[in-house]
């Protein structure tokens, strides 16, 4: 304790001199002989303190009621206190029954509770009494199931995104359908809607009706799942929309920027009153191509102070604004306002691909040089940050301006029309509707 007070002293300046060894023995062991390792001893007693310190505060913050109930439950168990005992577990079974939001932590806590009444059967078992497996069995299977729906929704969202070194089967569908057999999907909201995300992301080709169904299982469910449950599904609806347009399914695009709309106003695309600056990118890019331009500058000025997800948020709000200014066709006003410094990969890549359009438009000589250099880019990140349909998405944008720009393609109506064909036959190509607005031009 001694020890502790000292160094407390010097709190938050803990490369202070009077922390040396020496200085610090001799303040807290005066007039005393110094013993070899007394220090160093005492140091290693007062840092298992402060561990269990640390452990027991945490714990405490993280406890709440319903642990609690359960912590008191094994209480009496473990001290065959049998009237309290029984007393207690009906109390908390019928106030967890009672629990609005019926997600994993809700069949853990309902698990432990009937496994702990499963000890209590059975240290009292005369042979006959009923060890109330099933009920535990039951919701232990609840929970395993919700853990890996979530394991494997989080893994085809990212499979979507970047490529991944292991395929793996998450998800035991015989086991699923075993269970789903047993329990109607209505009675566990939070199964239901996990399970209609999973077969939306793992089932290919991408079909709307599946979306939409996903979608209306998760309105209907909306008031029973937890609040950072629904935000996550809200997200993966989002961007599964967007994914789709990317990848040519032009069906996605007006239902994507409906709901990204609806979840503005709801606040579903709010993180503590801010929002995250691929959203923003989102949100202008569907705007302007809505032809929504005034709306798209103005939710753009409102966010400007309210954007996070880089180290400098201001980079956001100016690349948006470069892109607002390419839309009405301010080349000056685009070189203005945009910046090379993402850290965020699609940022960057975007940067690029708008800086490239903008060197088109003003017949640069520098555009052929900047190609090359972006064709190398996404050549090094190919099979590594990038998934294939996104190396691909941009690889086709690189290949086909190319073909634009080839001299034999002015003026050839003949060429330009198979181009145009071409692209817009390609499942997979970045800044399409640009490049078919420069071959109309043509």
């Amino acid at each position: 304790m001694l020890l502790l007070r000292y160094a407390v002293r010097f709190e938050p300046n803990y490369d202070h001199p009077d922390l040396d060894r020496d200085i610090a023995y001799r303040a807290v062991f005066p007039d005393t002989p110094v013993a070899k390792s007394r220090l160093e001893k005492t140091m290693t007693r007062l840092l298992k303190e402060i561990r269990r310190f640390i452990v027991f505060e945490t714990q405490k913050a993280r406890t709440r009621e319903e642990d609690a109930d359960l912590l008191l439950v094994h209480f009496f168990r473990e001290r065959n206190q049998r009237a309290e005992f029984e007393r207690l577990v009906h109390k908390v079974r019928a106030k967890l029954h009672q629990y609005p939001v019926k997600d994993a932590d809700y069949f853990l806590r309902l698990h432990r509770l009937e496994d702990e009444y499963c000890a209590y059967l059975a240290w009292f078992n005369d042979r006959k009494t009923d060890l109330n497996l099933a009920a535990a069995i039951a919701a232990l299977n609840t929970y395993f199931l919700l853990m890996h729906l979530e394991y494997a929704v989080l893994h085809w969202s990212q499979v979507k995104v970047v490529p991944l070194q292991q395929e793996a089967q998450l998800l035991d569908t015989a086991f699923l359908e075993t269970l789903l057999k047993k329990q109607s999907a209505d009675a566990m909201p939070m199964v239901a809607t996990y399970l209609h995300a999973y077969n939306l992301l793992a089932n290919q080709p991408a079909n709307p009706a599946t979306f939409l169904q996903f979608n209306a299982v998760l309105e209907a469910y909306e008031q029973v799942l937890p609040d950072d449950k629904v935000k996550n599904f809200q997200a993966l609806a989002r961007n599964y929309c967007i994914r789709e347009f990317n990848n040519g399914n032009e069906v996605f695009f007006k239902i994507a920027f409906d709901l990204y709309k609806l979840h503005l106003e709801r606040g579903y695309l709010y993180r503590g009153g801010q929002i995250h600056a691929v959203v923003v990118k989102n949100l202008v890019s569907m705007g302007l191509r809505m032809g929504q331009h005034s709306w798209t500058v103005q939710f753009l000025e409102d966010h400007k102070n309210r954007i996070i997800g880089l180290n400098n948020p201001e980079e956001a709000y100016r690349f948006n604004l470069a892109v607002c200014c390419f839309h009405v066709r301010d080349f000056d006003g685009v070189h203005a306002c945009l910046v090379h410094t993402y850290d965020d990969l699609f940022y960057k890549l975007a940067a690029k691909r708008l800086e490239i359009k903008t060197l088109y438009e003003i017949e640069s000589p520098v555009l052929a040089s900047r190609m090359e250099a972006f064709n190398i880019l996404i050549f090094r990140m190919s099979g590594k940050q990038l998934s294939e349909v996104y190396v691909n998405g941009n690889k086709h944008f690189i290949a086909c301006l190319r073909r634009i720009l080839n001299p034999g393609t002015l003026k050839n109506a003949r060429r330009i029309e198979k181009i145009k064909t071409d692209l817009r036959n390609a499942p997979t190509v970045v800044e399409k509707e640009w490049l078919l607005d420069v071959l109309n031009r043509l």
